[in-house]
Parts: structure tokens; sequence; C-alpha cells
């Protein structure tokens, strides 16, 4: 008996000393696999990021693309040609960029949400801004909705008073970029959403039109006037209530 209980003990011994290897070695494998996880997710959200990233640079060049064309087509006086390429630009603007449904809607509700800056003045139930960074119209006009809003639409001689002080205001001189324009058909001047321009202030000899001045200005003579969509100028952006 007395030889038994020292044997008992010995194995047990034996024993865990044989798995103490095994668990450490099996705990070792367990954090480098975990380790192995966390990178390959992070490895995963990086490569998300470049093709976006890739993607979105794609588009640009397509819109670029796009609208040189639609330019060219004006030039042609193609108008037929012209509103298809309109409309090609619009439904190519709307599409997802990379086809995964969730992300592009998370993009799509980003874009619409409104981000008035506090320096925002406030008329009649809108928010007006000035943009002082140079842009070229559809680059603003684009700016412009990405932030919620739109380029200006004035449509009245008060709303147009209050534009034309908040530019003082701001210390902002020059001519600036407000919605409008009619690249579509010649003398048919309209807003972005489609909206005919009911009030229009021209300056003398405004609108000059021709083949390349399409898209509507606020000079500083408090009249509207037009120039080509390729000229970089501030801009005006409006938030509807």
């Amino acid at each position: 008996m007395r030889y038994i209980i020292p044997c008992i003990l010995l194995a047990l011994t034996t024993c865990l000393c044989a798995d103490e290897p095994k668990s450490k070695a099996l705990r070792k494998y367990e954090n480098e696999v975990e380790i192995l996880r966390k990178q390959g997710q992070a490895a995963i959200k990086r490569l998300e990021g470049v093709f976006e990233k890739e993607v979105e640079k794609l588009r640009e060049k397509t819109l670029t693309a796009l609208q040189e064309e639609l330019d060219a087509a004006l030039e042609g006086k193609d108008l037929d040609k012209a509103v298809a390429l309109r409309e090609a630009i619009k439904a190519f603007e709307g599409a997802e960029a990379s086809g995964l449904a969730a992300k592009a809607e998370v993009a799509s509700q980003k874009k619409i949400r409104k981000r008035i800056p506090r320096t925002a003045m406030k008329f009649e139930g809108h928010h007006y801004a000035v943009n002082t960074a140079p842009r070229t119209w559809h680059v603003a006009r684009d700016n412009s909705e990405t932030l919620g809003g739109h380029l200006v639409r004035i449509e009245s001689a008060e709303e147009l008073a209050f534009v034309a002080a908040l530019v003082k205001r701001v210390a902002s001189t020059g001519i600036h970029w407000i919605d409008g324009s009619d690249e579509i058909l010649e003398n048919d001047w309209r807003f972005s959403n489609g909206q005919p321009m009911t009030f229009a202030p021209w300056g003398i000899g405004e609108p000059r039109g021709g083949e390349v001045e399409h898209h509507a200005v606020l000079m500083d003579t408090m009249a509207f006037g037009d120039t080509r969509a390729g000229v970089r100028l501030p801009y005006i952006i409006e938030w509807d209530d």
C-alpha cells in the first residue's frame, strides 16, 4: 500500500508535466491565429479603401470625359446628342460607384445630408454661404449638392439684394457662379433641377450666349451675366429648409 500512493502521485505529476508544454503550444497557436485574423481584417479594410479611391478617380475621369463630349455637342449645335449626354451624366452621377449596394446607400445618404456652415446666413427659410475657392461651374454645382444644398437660385429682387449684401459682407469681389444655364437649349435658361429661371435681371448686353457662354453668374452690379463653364469662379451655395 505504501508503494501505491507514491506511484499515483508520480503518475499525476508526469501527466501534468506532459500536458503543460501542449497547453502553452495551444495558447501560442490561438494567440498567433488571433493576430493573423486582425492583420487580415486590417488588410481588407486598407484594400477596400484603395479600391474605393481608385473607383472614385475613375468616376471623376469618366465624368470629365462625358462633360467634354457634352461641350463638343453643344459647340456643334447637336441638340439631340447634348440632351442625351446630359441625361447620361445625371444617370452616371446617381449610379452606384462600386456595385456594393450597402456602401453605395451609405455614401448616398452622406451626400444628401445637409452640412450648413455656422457662418451661413439665413433669409426667408433658406441658408446661404459664399465659397471663395474658385471652381468651374459644374464642379461648383456638384460641390454644393454634396453639401446638401445647390448653387443659389435667386428668384426675387429681395433675395438678390440679400445675396449681394452677403457677398459684400464676406469681402468676396468679382463675379460669382449662381444656378442657371441654357446649355441644353439656347436662350432657355433653367436651374439645375429643370425649373425655368423666371427672375433674371440681366445686365446690359447680357446674356451674351453664343457657342460657349451658357452659365449664369452674379456680377458686382447685382445683375446677372453669363460666361463659359470652364472659368474658375467663387460661388454661392443655398440650402432649402
